[in-house]
C-alpha cells in the first residue's frame, strides 16, 4: 500500500517529472487523471491495451519503472490503474500480488468500473452495482448522456469544486471497513487523487 512521505514538501519539478501512471483504459480514467496536469512534464501517462488486462497493466508499469531505474532516471512512484470489469477473478487478484512484490508500484482499482469514482462525487453508494446501472445513475446526476470518451468530464465534475472533497470523503468511508478489491463496490483511486492534489499544490506554492 502506498504511503506518502509527509515529512518532505510536496514535490519539486524533478519529482513531478518522474511520476508514471499506467492504465488499461485509454479514455475515461486517463482523460480524468490527465486533467490534473495537462502538461506532459508533470507525469507520464501510458495506456496498456487496447483490450486491457489487469496483470498486463502491472507488468507494463514494472517494466517501465525498472527501465527508468537502470537509466538512472527513476520514477518517484508508479501507479497501475484498472477496473474490475469482467476480468477473471484470478487475473484480478494476480495483479495486486504482482504489484505488491515490486518496488515503488501501487495497484489502483475500481470495482466494478471507473465511473464509480464519478458517481461518488454526487452521493455515497455501498451496495453492489453493475456498469449499466452505474452509468444510468451518473447520467441522472450529470443531466445528459455519458460517454467514456468525454474529455471534459473533469471540468463537469468540478463545476462545483466541493464535489471532489465529497468524493474523497465518500470513497474513504466506503473503504473504512477494509473491504477487499474483489468486493463490489470498492476502489482506491482516491489515494492517487490525493497525491495528484499534493503535486498540484506543490506547483502553486
Amino acid at each position: 500500500m502506498y504511503k506518502p512521505d509527509t515529512r518532505r514538501k510536496p514535490h519539486s519539478s524533478r519529482d513531478i517529472n518522474r511520476w508514471l501512471i499506467v492504465s488499461e483504459d485509454s479514455e475515461s480514467s486517463l482523460n480524468y487523471l490527465r486533467s490534473f496536469f495537462p502538461h506532459s512534464r508533470y507525469a507520464q501517462f501510458v495506456t496498456e491495451g487496447p483490450a486491457g488486462d489487469t496483470v498486463a497493466v502491472v507488468q507494463k508499469g514494472i517494466k517501465l519503472s525498472e527501465q527508468a531505474r537502470k537509466e538512472d532516471r527513476p520514477y518517484i512512484h508508479t501507479w497501475c490503474v484498472f477496473d474490475r470489469d469482467s476480468f477473471h477473478p484470478n487475473r484480478f487478484k494476480a495483479a495486486f500480488s504482482l504489484a505488491a512484490q515490486a518496488k515503488g508500484v501501487t495497484a489502483v482499482w475500481t470495482n466494478e468500473a471507473f465511473e464509480l469514482w464519478y458517481l461518488l462525487h454526487f452521493g455515497y453508494n455501498d451496495t453492489a452495482i453493475g456498469r449499466r446501472d452505474l452509468i444510468n445513475k451518473l447520467e441522472r446526476h450529470l443531466g445528459h448522456e455519458y460517454s467514456k470518451s468525454d474529455k471534459n468530464i473533469f471540468d463537469k465534475l468540478m463545476e462545483n469544486p466541493e464535489r471532489l472533497e465529497y468524493a474523497i470523503k465518500n470513497a474513504t468511508l466506503l473503504m473504512s471497513d477494509g473491504r477487499p478489491p474483489e468486493t463490489n463496490p470498492s476502489l482506491n483511486i482516491h489515494l492517487l487523487v490525493l497525491e495528484l492534489q499534493r503535486i498540484k499544490q506543490g506547483l502553486l506554492d
